[in-house]
């Protein structure tokens, strides 16, 4: 039985699990027939990229949940030149006049509600630029927590003001089994520094994360450096390749540090504040994986 003589929803079911655009696109090309069913259907799908105000996308993608839920990889981030931007041509939903709104306050809602049809989504990515204000993104939090099960990367860039990122940032700390997480925190120029308890929630959450392959925190909240030292105490990521820590954060505990990296001997990439109880750390750690290897 030939390709052609396969059911339709048999070849789409078979497409829905090809990631890549490339792949896909290499698909189509082999056969007219799955040509038709992944141009459009599935290759303008894999990715979303655009500025979170594009609420004539949200309400387009609401109303087509069969198309939503292919997307596996949604970025949000502001569309300058530099910004390739991604929208689904298909959905005839790409107006312009979105971004000249209210810096976002009305399509909160909206994005949350499409989200909540990515069921497949993978990768999810904001820069808070895309709002001006950004306790707007609290139900966008709650609809990737309970409806994107299958949800691995994250990438959460915030400018934080009023209200503060800890009094809306909740949902973000129960999610469980991601793989890379990346959270960046600044204080606008200004507004005075004050303690970090996101750090706290963010590590506990990282305990229901044991594939954990790439972690990466920014602070620059314009206060006291904060020392995460006693976050790292019995912590383990058996797959840990990438830790890169910047900005005002801190380890003064050397021992606890270089018992750490000593359990993530995987690690490739490493970048952490200078300070002497790092180099330190960083020395016995080089001195350790120099003597296994010899």
């Amino acid at each position: 039985m030939s390709l052609s003589d396969q059911p339709l929803e048999l070849l789409d079911t078979i497409a829905s699990f090809i990631p890549l655009p490339s792949d896909l696109l290499s698909l189509a090309l082999a056969n007219k027939l799955l040509y038709g069913i992944i141009v459009p259907e599935h290759l303008e799908f894999r990715q979303v990229r655009c500025d979170a105000r594009r609420r004539t996308l949200w309400s387009a993608l609401s109303d087509h949940p069969g198309s939503s839920s292919r997307i596996l990889s949604l970025d949000l981030l502001p569309e300058i030149p530099s910004v390739q931007r991604l929208i689904p041509q298909s959905l005839n939903a790409s107006s312009d006049e979105d971004l000249q709104g209210d810096g976002g306050d009305g399509c909160a809602e909206l994005l949350a509600t499409a989200i909540a049809t990515m069921s497949r989504l993978q990768c999810f990515s904001f820069q808070q630029t895309s709002f001006a204000r950004a306790h707007l993104m609290e139900p966008v939090f709650d609809a990737l927590r309970l409806r994107c099960t299958n949800l691995r990367e994250i990438e959460i860039t915030f400018y934080d003001s009023q209200p503060s990122f800890e009094t809306f940032s909740a949902p973000l700390w129960e999610f469980t089994n991601l793989t890379r997480v990346s959270i960046t925190v600044t204080r606008h120029p200004g507004v005075r520094g004050g303690p970090r308890p996101f750090l706290q929630k963010m590590f506990a959450m990282l305990l229901n994360c044991p594939r954990l392959g790439d972690l990466r925190i920014a602070s620059e909240m314009r206060g006291p450096r904060v020392d995460i030292s006693r976050f790292l105490t019995d912590k383990l990521w058996p797959d840990l390749r990438c830790l890169v820590v910047e900005g005002d954060i801190a380890f003064d505990d050397k021992e606890k540090l270089t018992s750490f990296l000593l359990r993530h001997p995987k690690l490739e990439t490493l970048s952490l504040p200078e300070s002497h109880e790092t180099a330190a750390a960083k020395l016995a750690m080089a001195g350790a994986v120099s003597s296994g290897s010899g």
